[in-house]
């Protein structure tokens, strides 16, 4: 689905090139095109790298970079503009699931990590709790999951997603579950931000950081070496966790975001196999099709937003987040056996 986003993406746009690489695209095509793929390689790496880059240098190599003119890519234009907004992409999947996918173009806010507005925005409509959207789609028995999150592919720009997994019932009912989605995010808008909400979030990950597992230290070389890049270095180990600055303006002007207009809607499932109009990806061989929304339909999107439901309301107040982290003291009991501490039901 990856490589079927890029491909609708806008043309000429380096998001809708192949990002993984082929024996056809980087052999036979680079051939066809004349290209020496070896001297091109070469040039990049001239370009972007330089061969003594450790550790232990990194600031000055990356002030010797700036020097020579090379300033990190940040593509500004984001990929999905008003021609690839407002459709349907229904698509054929190998495994026989049925899944509901609703993507907004968003900004890029990775150097925003000590506010991470975007986090208040899916903790929200990624709720479980009576007076959730998940809570509301169960209730119908159209929806079993719900997951709701951001991701930045490259430097620049970013999608918010909202994604489903969708009952027999719940796949004949798509237009009625995102009408749902923006009743929900409409009464998000009309609540407004509340602080209260942020700083349970902020204890949760405060936790969460504290207590932390272990990671696998290559995963953790990686994931720190690629932040280096927009995080300094003092927060590298923190940036994802610790949310230090309540930013509400930010977080009404990302939900005013949320709009059928900026928007696309991905289903799918094995149910749209052999469509009339459906075209194959050439690089997977996704089988999909694309459809404009009706404006009938879009209507219905933008009432929803304005329309008050009242089986959504924002939840409540967490009263179980611990903020002792103290040992208590073990009694010291002399004895050979153990005993009963406790013989109930």
């Amino acid at each position: 689905m990856t490589q079927v986003d890029r491909s609708r993406s806008k043309p000429g746009h380096d998001f809708r090139k192949f990002g993984t690489g082929n024996k056809k695209t980087l052999l036979e095509d680079t051939r066809k095109q004349g290209i020496d793929l070896r001297d091109a390689l070469l040039q990049f790496h001239k370009k972007w790298f330089r061969t003594h880059l450790q550790f232990g240098h990194a600031h000055m190599s990356l002030m010797q970079l700036k020097k020579k003119g090379v300033t990190r890519q940040v593509w500004h234009d984001h990929p999905y503009g008003p021609e690839q907004l407002g459709k349907k992409v229904e698509a054929v999947p190998i495994k026989d699931s049925k899944w509901l996918s609703i993507r907004f173009p968003f900004p890029d806010l990775d150097s925003e990590y000590k506010s991470q507005p975007r986090r208040y925005i899916s903790h929200l409509i990624g709720d479980e709790a009576p007076g959730s959207l998940l809570s509301e789609l169960k209730r119908r028995g159209w929806v079993s999951e719900l997951e709701s999150g951001y991701h930045t592919p490259a430097s620049g720009f970013a999608f918010f997603t909202v994604s489903m997994d969708l009952s027999n019932d719940g796949l004949d009912h798509v237009d009625e579950i995102i009408e749902l989605m923006f009743n929900y995010i409409g009464m998000l808008r009309a609540k407004r931000p509340k602080e209260w909400i942020y700083e349970e979030l902020a204890e949760l990950k405060a936790i969460t950081f504290r207590f932390k597992d272990k990671e696998s230290p290559m995963s953790l070389a990686i994931d720190v070496a690629s932040k280096l890049q927009c995080i300094p270095f003092e927060d590298i180990l923190s940036s994802n966790y610790l949310l230090t600055k309540y930013d509400p303006d930010r977080i009404k002007e990302l939900l005013d975001k949320l709009t059928p207009s900026n928007m696309y809607i991905r289903v799918l499932a094995q149910k749209f196999k052999g469509q009339e109009g459906s075209i194959i990806e050439p690089i997977y061989g996704t089988e999909f099709m694309e459809k404009d929304i009706d404006k009938e339909t879009m209507q219905k999107y933008e009432n929803a937003l304005k329309t008050s439901n009242p089986a959504f309301h924002l939840p409540k107040k967490n009263e179980y987040i611990a903020t002792n982290f103290d040992l208590k003291p073990r009694e010291i009991t002399k004895s050979e056996h153990p005993r009963l501490i406790v013989d109930d039901s």
